[in-house]
């Protein structure tokens, strides 16, 4: 049976450096079974990918009334210590959610729950802060590998300016599109020094080969 893709996406006005969103928790149960579910209660869940589990604060405890089931050990930067284990049921944004999850008890700044790399680690995670905005989103299960280096190498970008402006100063010169090579010779008609840049013909007619041209006739 495929297993259905669930995912949100949290978004800011605004840089930030802490990552938030709601998380909304329950008693544990297994929805396959339970018809009629205990009540879930909303808080405030940050977002940290140095953080090995997922941590509940006190005040999560008690206000869905968790019991322990065991403890565990904890290593901070600071200290280690042991603390109470709990099972709890987590529903994050847009139907994302964890049933039978285990998460322990902890003090949070800035919320209430620490969402650690045991809940990111199941899907795929990735931040983003364009135009000045901070995006996170959250998919499960993974479906695909997020790789920047790969899009960047694949993306077709315009030629940089500072290329249009060394040819137009070029005297006598002009341009030798190769078809065959598929690759911008640059030629200076006294002395045949070229300059070979590897631009594949497409990109450089999707770029406008005809600004290119214009561009460099000026050195005549």
């Amino acid at each position: 049976m495929q297993i259905p893709v669930r995912s949100f996406t949290w978004s800011y006005d605004r840089i930030v450096n802490v990552l938030k969103s709601p998380v909304n928790i329950s008693t544990a149960f297994d929805p396959r079974f339970i018809h009629k579910p205990p009540e879930f209660k909303e808080f405030i869940a940050v977002w940290d990918t140095g953080a090995t589990n997922t941590f509940i604060s006190q005040k999560v405890i008690d206000d869905c009334d968790l019991k322990p089931t065991g403890v565990i050990d904890v290593q901070t930067a600071g200290k280690g210590f042991r603390s109470p284990v709990y099972l709890a049921n987590l529903m994050l944004p847009n139907q994302v959610g964890f049933a039978n999850f285990r998460v322990a008890r902890a003090t949070i700044a800035d919320g209430d729950v620490l969402i650690g790399m045991d809940v990111m680690a199941i899907g795929d995670f990735a931040v983003t802060n364009k135009d000045g905005k901070t995006a996170f989103s959250f998919r499960m299960p993974s479906i695909e590998r997020i790789d920047f280096t790969e899009e960047s190498r694949k993306a077709k970008e315009p030629l940089p300016p500072r290329h249009y402006e060394r040819w137009a100063e070029m005297p006598r010169a002009h341009v030798v599109v190769a078809r065959s090579t598929k690759t911008v010779a640059v030629s200076k008609a006294s002395t045949y020094n070229y300059f070979t840049y590897s631009f594949m013909h497409k990109e450089l007619e999707e770029q406008s080969p005809n600004y290119v041209m214009r561009e460099f006739k000026r050195g005549h």
